[in-house]
C-alpha cells in the first residue's frame, strides 16, 4: 500500500496538482491552549495543511517516507481543480445532485468511505458547505482526498475508490452548475450569467457590426466576424430573432450557409458566458502597485487567462505580442494551456485563428475541450487591447510566484546538498529558471548549402548596398570600422557623468534626424520630457538649462520651435517606463518592427532593466545581456546598450588608470559585438581636457580609438573638425568658441 500511494501522489503531482499528506487515522493527543485535542482523520501531517501541497517530487517522496499511509490530499486551488462533494450522512446529496439535470460526463468522479462521491471538473469556484443540499464544494482554499487512500481508523473508515477512468484530465465546469451551487453569486465564477441590456431597450451597436451588416468578412474571418456581431446584437438588446434577421442576406451573400449561422447564433446568445472582467477587478488592475499580482485571486486571474485568450482568438495580430511573453505553463488552467498552445501552433503554421478553425484544431487532440469553452471566451472580445500587455504581466508574474513558491516549499533538496556551495548552486540554478521571465526561440536548422547561400547573399546584398551599416556620425570611426551592422549589440559604457547617456542620444541624433531613419529610445533612467530637451539642445546648442527651464531670448526660443519640428517630424520613438522586463522591450520593439522596419534602439540603461534581481550582478548583467542580444538577432536591428562601469576602478591608485573590458561586471564578455568605453582626461581643475572613445571589443574586426569633443551644456559628442581640436578645453569660453564657429547652423 505505501508504494502503492506513493506512485499515486507522484503521478497526481506529475500532472500539475499540488498533493499533501493527510492523516489516515487520529492523532495523537495535544494540549493548546490548555484544551485536549485530537487531530482527525483526514486533516493534514503538514504544519500549514493544504498551504505546504506541492509538485516536487523528493518532497512529496521524503512525506511518504515518513507517513507511508498518509491519505493524498489534494490542494484544489494551485491545482486548477472544482470539486463537487455529494453526501448522503445528513441530507442525500444525490437526490439533489440528479435533479440539477448537469451532464458530468467529463469529469472525474471517486467514491468516498461514507457512500458519497467526489466529482472533479477544471475551473474554479470558492469552498463552501450547505446541508440542506448534501452538497458541498471543494475550490480556492480547499481541498479533497484523492483515491486510493485508505482511512483506516475514524468516524467513516474505508477506501476512496475510482468510479470511472482517471487517466483523462478532468472537463471544465459544465453549464449550470454554478448557478445551481450559488444562485445569488453566480458572477462571481468563472461561467457567469451574461446579463443583456434591459427587455426593448436596444443600445447602438458597435462599428465593426454595422461594417459586417453591410460588408461582411473575407473568406477565412466570417465566423468569427459574425460571432462577434451576434454576440454585440445579444448585449445591445436584439433578441436573437432580430439578430437572426439582420445577418441572413449578409451571410447568404458572403457564403455562409444557414446551418453555419445557426449554430454561431446558438453560441453568441447561449444563457452561460464568460462575463466580461468585473468593474471591480479593472479598478484593481488600474490602480497597479508592486503587490498587485499577489493581490490577484484565482479566479480573478482566470477571468484575465480567458481575457487574453479571447483578444488572441478575436485579433490574430496580438498572437505573437502575447507568444513573445507567455507560453503554456504560465496559465493556472488546464484547459487554458491547452488553448493557449494550439492557438500558438495553428498562428506559427499561417493559419487563422478563430472559434471555428480553433475548436476543429483542438478536436484532434485527445483533450476534451469543446467549441462551446472557446466560444464562451470570444464573449470577451471587447476586451481593451491596451490592457492586453498588463494581463500577459499578470499572468507571467503570478506563474513566476507560483515556481519560486515550488522552490521555497522544496527546503529538504537544498538542505540534502553536502556542502554550502552545492547548496547555494542548486537554489541560484532553480531561482535562475523562475527569473527567466519569456519564453525561449528555437532557430531553424540550415544544411551547408542553405547556410552558404544564406552567406553569399548577404555579402550581395552589402555589395549592392541594399544592406548598408548605419553611420554614427563619429568620422574616425566610421571610415575604420565602417559603420554598426544590423544585428549587433553594442555597449557604450563609463563611469557615472561621463556621457553614456548624450553619447547615445548623438548617435540618434545623426541616425534619425541627418539620416531619416527610424530609432527607438528605451529610456529607463530619463523621462521622455528631459531626452527631447537633450535633443533639442544637440540641435541648437541652447544649453540644457535655458531649455529645460524654459528660460530662453528670442532667438533662442526661435531656435526651439525649429527644432521641434526637426524632432516631431523624425521617426524617433520614446519610452520612458519605468523598470521594464526583457520580455516587455521584445514586444514593444517586435510592435515598432512591424510598423517601421526599426532602424536602431538605445536601452538607457542595462541596470534599470529588470529580471534576475535575486542574483548578483555579475550574474544579473549577463543573462539580460544574452536575452538583449537575443532581441537584436530576432528583430535584424542593432542595439546600443549604456552601462555603468564597475566603481572599483575609480579606486586605483595607478598613473591615469584607464578602463578596461573587465570593468563592465562581466556583462558584454561574450554576448555584444562591441564595446564603447568613454574617456575623459581632466586637468587639476576636473576640466576636460580631452575626450575620447575606446573601443575594446570589436568582435567582427579591430579595436580601436578615435576623438570627440564633448560639450557638456549641450549634452553633445562629436568629432574634432580638425587635428588641433582633437585637444579642446570642453568647457568655457573654449567650448562656445568651439560649437558655434566649427558645428555649422547650429550657432546661436
Amino acid at each position: 500500500m505505501a508504494s502503492s500511494l506513493l506512485d499515486y501522489a507522484l503521478s497526481y503531482a506529475a500532472r500539475g496538482w499540488y498533493v499533501f499528506p493527510c492523516r489516515e487515522k487520529p492523532g495523537a493527543p495535544f494540549i493548546r491552549n490548555g484544551e485536549t485535542i485530537i487531530p482527525e482523520e483526514k486533516t493534514p501531517y503538514t504544519t500549514n495543511g493544504f498551504k505546504d501541497a506541492t509538485v516536487d517530487a523528493d518532497q512529496i517522496k521524503a512525506w511518504w517516507e515518513k507517513w507511508p499511509n498518509a491519505l493524498i490530499g489534494i490542494s484544489t486551488g494551485p491545482s486548477g481543480l472544482f470539486v463537487v462533494d455529494i453526501d448522503k450522512k445528513h441530507v442525500n446529496g444525490f437526490d439533489t445532485y440528479s435533479t440539477w439535470g448537469i451532464n458530468d460526463s467529463q469529469a472525474l468522479r471517486a467514491w468516498t468511505p461514507s457512500g458519497g462521491m467526489h466529482v472533479i471538473f477544471s475551473g474554479t469556484g470558492r469552498t463552501s458547505t450547505n446541508a440542506s443540499t448534501g452538497i458541498d464544494t471543494r475550490g480556492e482554499g480547499g481541498y479533497f482526498i484523492a483515491p486510493p487512500s485508505k482511512v483506516i481508523e475514524g468516524k467513516f473508515p474505508g477506501e476512496y475508490r475510482f468510479e470511472n477512468d482517471w487517466s483523462k484530465d478532468p472537463g471544465i465546469i459544465p453549464d449550470g452548475l454554478m448557478s445551481r451551487l450559488f444562485p445569488n453569486k453566480t458572477r462571481e465564477y468563472v461561467k457567469g450569467t451574461f446579463t443583456p441590456a434591459q427587455q426593448g431597450e436596444k443600445k447602438k451597436l458597435s462599428k465593426s457590426t454595422l461594417y459586417f451588416l453591410s460588408q461582411g468578412a473575407k473568406e477565412g474571418e466570417r465566423n468569427s466576424t459574425l460571432f462577434k456581431a451576434l454576440a454585440d446584437m445579444a448585449g445591445c438588446g436584439y433578441t436573437k430573432d432580430e439578430a437572426r434577421e439582420k445577418v441572413l442576406d449578409i451571410c447568404k451573400k458572403i457564403g455562409l450557409s444557414r446551418g453555419e449561422v445557426e449554430t454561431v447564433l446558438d453560441h453568441a446568445y447561449s444563457k452561460e458566458r464568460v462575463p466580461a472582467i468585473p468593474d471591480e477587478l479593472q479598478a484593481k488592475i488600474a490602480k497597479g502597485g508592486k503587490e498587485l499580482a499577489t493581490s490577484i485571486t484565482f479566479e480573478e486571474q482566470t477571468l484575465i487567462e480567458y481575457a487574453v485568450l479571447a483578444s488572441m482568438i478575436t485579433d490574430n495580430l496580438i498572437i505573437p505580442v502575447v507568444s513573445d511573453v507567455l507560453n503554456s505553463e504560465d496559465f493556472q488552467l488546464i484547459q487554458n494551456k491547452i488553448i493557449y498552445k494550439h492557438i500558438v501552433q495553428m498562428y506559427n503554421a499561417g493559419m487563422k485563428v478563430d472559434i471555428l478553425t480553433l475548436s476543429n484544431d483542438i478536436a484532434k487532440d485527445t483533450r476534451n475541450i469543446k467549441l462551446d469553452d472557446i466560444s464562451r471566451m470570444l464573449a470577451l472580445y471587447f476586451v481593451n487591447p491596451d490592457n492586453i500587455i498588463t494581463y500577459i504581466d499578470i499572468i507571467k508574474e503570478k506563474a513566476s510566484i507560483r515556481r519560486l513558491e515550488a522552490i521555497l516549499d522544496n527546503k529538504r533538496k537544498y538542505l540534502s546538498e553536502k556542502n554550502l556551495a552545492h547548496m547555494l548552486n542548486a537554489l541560484e540554478k532553480d531561482i535562475s529558471n523562475v527569473a527567466l521571465y519569456g519564453g525561449i526561440k528555437s532557430s531553424s536548422v540550415l544544411d551547408a548549402k542553405q547556410a552558404t547561400e544564406m552567406v553569399k547573399m548577404f555579402t550581395e546584398q552589402i555589395v549592392s548596398g541594399k544592406i548598408e551599416q548605419l553611420r554614427t556620425g563619429f568620422v574616425d570611426y566610421d571610415n575604420y570600422i565602417g559603420g554598426i551592422y544590423n544585428n549587433e549589440l553594442i555597449i557604450i559604457a563609463g563611469l557615472s557623468g561621463t556621457g553614456k547617456s548624450a553619447m547615445s542620444l548623438s548617435i540618434v541624433n545623426n541616425v534619425s534626424i541627418t539620416q531619416g531613419k527610424s530609432s527607438a529610445i528605451f529610456s529607463l533612467e530619463m523621462s521622455t520630457h528631459e531626452t527631447i530637451c537633450r535633443l533639442i539642445c544637440q540641435l541648437t546648442g541652447i544649453p540644457f538649462r535655458k531649455v529645460y527651464n524654459g528660460k530662453m531670448n528670442e532667438q533662442e526660443w526661435k531656435l526651439y520651435g525649429e527644432a521641434m519640428d526637426k524632432i516631431a517630424s523624425s521617426k524617433i520613438y520614446f519610452d520612458d517606463g519605468v523598470g521594464m522586463t526583457i520580455p516587455e522591450i521584445r514586444a514593444k520593439i517586435r510592435k515598432l518592427v512591424d510598423k517601421d522596419n526599426l532602424d536602431l534602439v538605445v536601452i538607457d540603461q542595462l541596470e534599470q532593466v529588470k529580471g534576475y534581481d535575486m542574483l548578483s550582478p555579475n550574474i544579473r548583467y549577463n543573462n539580460l545581456t544574452y536575452e538583449i542580444k537575443d532581441i537584436s538577432k530576432e528583430f535584424q536591428v542593432p542595439i546600443i546598450l549604456n552601462h555603468q562601469l564597475n566603481r572599483a576602478i575609480a579606486d586605483r591608485h595607478l598613473r591615469n588608470p584607464e578602463p578596461e573590458a573587465t570593468d563592465l561586471n562581466q556583462a558584454g564578455e561574450k554576448a555584444v559585438n562591441q564595446v564603447w568605453i568613454i574617456v575623459h582626461k581632466k586637468d587639476v581643475e576636473q576640466r576636460i581636457l580631452q575626450s575620447k572613445v575606446r573601443v575594446v571589443k570589436n568582435r567582427n574586426g579591430p579595436t580601436m580609438e578615435f576623438p570627440v569633443i564633448f560639450l557638456g551644456e549641450r549634452m553633445l559628442f562629436a568629432s574634432p573638425v580638425k587635428e588641433e581640436d582633437k585637444i579642446i578645453f570642453h568647457n568655457g569660453e573654449e567650448e562656445q568658441s568651439y560649437y558655434t564657429s566649427n558645428i555649422p547652423g547650429w550657432a546661436n
